[in-house]
């Protein structure tokens, strides 16, 4: 489990006039998780964008006092983000003549490929008083290591103060304080990372009796993985003569799983070609698609379980169309079941035209499980794909803009410390707009989970 660390964003308010409000320069790295407090004088919540394209997901709101004419305490983040270097981070207004303020903060060493907010830990809460309380709403999901966020925002036509609360825990900025020029709102915040799962109080104090609201949130840290499963890439081959399309060179270990993917440039309706190897391994299809419609060609990922050893063998993809351009990308991983390694309850498509293709939501079934994200698009020249952190290639990029052709992968795996409310989502960028498809398969661990017994497996079953 990594370390985390935080940094404070800074803080910025927005008066009547403009309809939305800016905090810049922010400089935040690769991979961190990005949480932002708003105050706005509202009934209803505005939202959150940022100059890197990062995705905000609002979390909870609040009106102090439970009285929307206090105003609206939020809270919102975005994880595993793209970094930004002086960049900006914008709340666009509810309501544009309104007074709000903003405080944001980013984490790094908390879960970076998914939905790491932990719901089971929420709370709201709201009063009137100088002494804002929040207690989470249940035990932690997971045993210790969760950094806590506690927001509060408040009503006041003074200049009031704000005092930390050290009676709880020992709780530090950010959030930062944030105390508007002409006295009309205010928030601030405390955070720590807590040890164990019973519920934890937030209680910090502030100078004048006013109208409050406070939100308690969780975040989950980064989880170990298995050590047990290792990923190694193939290579890629294409070509458009003929019938096939062979990968040479080709060595796999006996045992392993291969994992190939092909994109067909047909433009007819059917079905995907087929693989084969110089050895006689079977690969039995996961899933395929055309690319949107017919006419952006055919998709198709296959695996081969328990394989025969390959030394520099050769894996051959045979077209559905002869004549048509091809490309393909393998791989082969070890650590996996040698029996029915596929987790057919787990494996998804998802299709747009854009240029930052994901996989929505990803569903493991049990921890420990090898995910592998394929990405087909109908390529143009220059295209450039960026892989997200903490997703590690292969499958390898192949790019052919004269064919329209690219694929292109990431593989990760799943923490061992499992737990539901954990939705892996990939989303590459691309820096152009196309039309793609990006297909997710996952895969068991050879060392049996909990609660799934696999006989088939022995001690050795590595």
């Amino acid at each position: 489990m990594g370390t985390i660390v935080k940094g404070d964003l800074g803080t910025v308010s927005a008066a009547s006039a403009p309809v939305s409000m800016d905090l810049t320069p922010v400089t935040v790295p690769a991979g961190a998780t990005i949480f932002v407090t708003v105050m706005e004088k509202s009934v209803s919540r505005g939202s959150v964008s940022d100059s890197a394209g990062n995705i905000y997901f609002h979390i909870l709101e609040q009106a102090p006092n439970n009285n929307t004419a206090n105003g609206l305490l939020q809270t919102y983040y975005t994880v595993n983000v793209y970094p930004m270097v002086g960049g900006t981070i914008t709340y666009a207004k509810n309501t544009p003549p309104n007074f709000c303020c903003m405080s944001a903060m980013y984490v790094t060493g908390v879960y970076r490929v998914a939905d790491n907010f932990d719901g089971n830990a929420s709370n709201l809460t709201f009063g009137n008083s100088t002494t804002p309380s929040v207690t989470s709403f249940g035990p932690s999901l997971f045993d210790s290591g969760e950094l806590v966020v506690g927001a509060v925002g408040w009503s006041t036509t003074t200049n009031d103060t704000f005092t930390q609360d050290s009676v709880n825990g020992a709780y530090s900025t950010p959030p930062a304080f944030f105390l508007s020029t002409s006295g009309q709102a205010a928030i601030a915040g405390g955070s720590l990372v807590r040890t164990g799962t019973a519920p934890i109080t937030y209680a910090p104090t502030i100078g004048a009796s006013n109208p409050w609201a406070a939100i308690f949130q969780s975040f989950i840290p980064e989880p170990p993985q298995s050590p047990l499963i290792k990923v190694y890439s193939l290579g890629t081959a294409s070509g458009t003569a003929g019938a096939t399309v062979d990968l040479p060179g080709v060595t796999v270990p006996a045992g392993s799983t291969i994992f190939v993917a092909a994109y067909e440039k047909n433009t007819t309706s059917g079905g995907p070609g087929t693989f084969a190897d110089s050895v006689g391994n079977s690969y039995p299809l996961i899933n395929d698609s055309s690319i949107g419609t017919v006419t952006n060609g055919h998709a198709t990922n296959n695996y081969a379980s328990n394989s025969l050893a390959l030394n520099n063998g050769t894996i051959t993809y045979t077209k559905r169309v002869s004549g048509v351009f091809t490309s393909l990308v393998a791989l082969y991983v070890t650590g996996l079941r040698k029996n029915s390694p596929l987790d057919q309850n787990s494996t998804a498509q998802n299709f747009a035209s854009s240029a930052t293709p994901n996989s929505g939501n990803i569903f493991p079934t049990v921890g420990g499980q090898l995910i592998i994200e394929t990405v087909f698009w109908v390529a143009g020249g220059g295209d450039i794909f960026t892989q997200p952190s903490t997703w590690s290639s292969p499958p390898d990029v192949t790019i052919n803009a004269g064919s329209a052709a690219g694929i292109a992968g990431a593989y990760f795996v799943m923490p061992t410390a499992y737990s539901s409310v954990i939705r892996p989502n990939y989303n590459p960028l691309l820096n152009n707009v196309r039309s793609w498809g990006v297909f997710s398969q996952t895969f068991f661990a050879a060392t049996p989970e909990p609660g799934h017994d696999d006989t088939s497996l022995g001690v050795n079953d590595a």
